[in-house]
């Protein structure tokens, strides 16, 4: 989940998944009950992140990062 705890809307960026085994990984949309998905976290918000992951190989260890940037001030 991402919750934002600021007084005003969150907008986030292009959320990508990197990283060696980045392709073993699928980002889903946000979602928020009730409201369309889209990349605005309003005051208070918490909006739900879904990442599948699909491992098809032998390799025992995968290596991904989430990047989520933002337009947050401690960003």
């Amino acid at each position: 989940t991402i919750t934002n705890t600021g007084n005003q809307t969150l907008n986030l960026g292009n959320l990508t998944i990197s990283g060696t085994h980045a392709g073993n990984f699928v980002l889903e949309n946000i979602s928020v009950e009730g409201e369309p998905a889209g990349n605005a976290i309003g005051p208070d918000e918490t909006k739900t992140l879904q990442v599948a992951f699909v491992p098809g190989s032998a390799v025992s260890t995968f290596n991904a990062v989430l990047n989520v940037p933002s337009d947050a001030l401690n960003n």
